[in-house]
């Protein structure tokens, strides 16, 4: 009888008794491998939420094709991202702004007086007109080059050391004589005076470049000369 009980192929129900006594082995030894769906739903929930997310790559305005500067995040007015050599992360943006603006508003000045020197000069024996600008720093006498230098010198100290104690904005050294700031600094002028500023750097080195490569003709007639290439 025993032995008719414990061989499963003599008995067909005890047969289907240890098949389904198998299954349900092997599906219990399965489970233990699974984790518990309560618990660990949570848990990766939780690791989710927690996880950090990564940082957006933010790219340049004016240079799509490379990152924006760490330091420039568009708090001061004219920025665009523009800072190939990262001189916002090695120096104090303040300081850049005022010289930025100081070396644009000198340039403005040296554009119109590049192209005025021209045609027109103080009069005196020691003073002329002159075609060529390096010719026109020559021929001034040494006295008034530095006259020039030591009242761009002290101009420079002064205005920076004012500024700076009296907590004004970077380049704001109190000049308005027309009192077009007199409700505060507008924007959009501030922006203007900063891109002019810009492109006036970029001519003065033009005008640089155009006087060492024909000494002989003016800004004026090379300029001329050029357009009138193209009819």
């Amino acid at each position: 009888f025993f032995l008719h009980i414990l061989n499963p192929y003599s008995n067909p129900t005890a047969k289907m008794k240890l098949s389904a006594l198998s299954v349900l082995s092997l599906v219990a030894c399965a489970n233990a491998f699974v984790p518990s769906n309560t618990v660990g739903s949570k848990v990766s929930l939780n690791a989710k939420a927690s996880a950090p997310e990564p940082e957006e790559d933010v790219r340049s305005i004016s240079l799509p094709f490379a990152a924006k500067p760490a330091n420039l995040n568009g708090e001061l007015v004219g920025d665009v991202g523009f800072d190939p050599l990262d001189f916002s992360g090695k120096g104090d943006l303040a300081k850049l702004r005022r010289a930025e603006l100081k070396h644009g508003r000198v340039a403005m000045l040296g554009v119109v007086g590049s192209i005025l020197q021209e045609s027109y000069s103080v009069q005196g024996p020691d003073f002329k007109t002159t075609k060529n600008l390096f010719a026109a720093i020559t021929d001034a006498p040494p006295l008034a080059i530095l006259q020039v230098f030591f009242f761009v010198g002290a101009y420079d100290l002064a205005t920076t050391k004012w500024e700076m104690e009296n907590g004004r904005v970077p380049g704001d050294i109190g000049f308005d004589p027309l009192r077009l700031s007199k409700d505060g600094i507008n924007e959009k002028w501030a922006l203007s005076e900063l891109k002019h500023g810009r492109l006036a750097m970029i001519a003065m080195f033009a005008f640089l470049v155009q006087a060492l490569v024909d000494p002989s003709r003016s800004i004026i007639e090379q300029t001329f000369d050029w357009a009138k290439s193209f009819e």
